[in-house]
């Protein structure tokens, strides 16, 4: 027997306080952070074990605010689990707008000046953030979203951007999970932000960015013998590098900012003997090095150890009139 369609439904307002309703704010500055809201939501939920279907619409409130609606959707009521409403509902209580909000990501932030790779792991599984009473202790999936570099910058952007942007006109952030049909807007409940925060949430972005930046796998691969062609760029020494092409067509792969460590062939493009064209090639030994950050952003340099063998471009001799003129009088 066939389950029937089902929708669960979770409400959040996200309010920009002190708004003049005649002036209002730039529909096109507006609408950015609406996006960066949806991405922060749909990042927040991920940490806290949903992977399913999240669909997030936005609609008019009040003035002043917008009510959003996070709407899960599945096939079958068998398929809807308690698992998957309560990771929306954890979604919602990292980011601090649903709940108590005694742990969430807005009082991390502030306990600890926005400086949150301070932090130590307790025998039981959870992190506890600063030391004395305002320290603050947060389970796995909090803690793993307020190391995601990607939450950080997001958040920062989200509860204190505003503020900053529309200087003067919006006063304070609100954003707060609210019940359907309820006649009460919640101001009080969820996390508020005002421009005294500005300072530790743009500290907790650059933090949680530079912890990212530190922390990371590598693999190291050495193409031998590949061949290569200059694509563009102005070799200055090993900050720069040049832009080299391998392979042709839909298959071919971009090498970009690639050093040059072959001290030999470095003289010869430094004494102008070797003048790069793009129809030249390049056989090399070319070392790919890709380091895998603990938020999954990929980054890869490339150097190249060895020229094995370098082919400029031959371009075809037009023969003048003159030329004619000298091989009739060779005859």
């Amino acid at each position: 027997m066939f389950g029937r369609f089902v929708m669960e439904r979770r409400e959040v307002v996200y309010r920009l306080g002190g708004v003049d309703p005649d002036e209002g704010v730039d529909v096109y500055e507006l609408v950015k952070y609406l996006n960066k809201f949806d991405d922060l939501v749909r990042l927040a939920v991920r940490e806290a074990g949903y992977d399913g279907e999240l669909q997030i619409r936005v609609r008019p409130f009040k003035e002043g605010s917008f009510l959003t609606e996070f709407v899960i959707e599945s096939g079958l009521v068998d398929f809807l689990t308690s698992n998957e409403v309560d990771a929306v509902l954890k979604g919602l209580e990292i980011l601090g707008m649903a709940g108590t909000a005694a742990a969430g990501i807005p009082r991390v932030v502030r306990a600890v000046r926005g400086f949150t790779d301070k932090f130590r792991k307790n025998d039981d599984g959870t992190f506890t953030y600063g030391r004395g009473a305002d320290s603050v202790t947060v389970d796995a999936a909090t803690h793993g979203a307020l190391q995601n570099p990607k939450v950080a910058e997001l958040y920062s952007d989200v509860a204190v951007g505003p503020v900053a942007e529309f200087s003067g006109v919006v006063q304070q952030v609100n954003i707060y999970m609210r019940d359907p049909g309820s006649e009460d807007d919640g101001v009080s409940s969820g996390a508020a932000f005002t421009r005294e925060d500005s300072a530790d949430f743009n500290t907790y972005a650059k933090t949680a960015a530079a912890v990212d930046e530190l922390e990371y796998t590598e693999s190291v691969l050495v193409n031998r013998g590949i061949w290569l062609r200059p694509v563009s760029g102005s070799y200055g020494g090993a900050e720069k590098g040049y832009s080299f092409c391998f392979g042709v067509g839909d298959d071919a792969k971009l090498y970009k900012q690639v050093r040059i460590e072959d001290a030999d062939f470095l003289e010869r493009l430094a004494s102008g003997e070797v003048r790069f064209t793009s129809g030249d090639l390049l056989q090399a030994n070319l070392e790919v090095t890709e380091r895998v950050h603990k938020s999954g952003l990929k980054k890869a340099s490339y150097r190249i150890l060895k020229v094995v063998d370098y082919r400029p471009l031959k371009v075809p001799h037009q023969e003048s009139f003159a030329d004619f003129i000298d091989g009739e009088g060779a005859v």
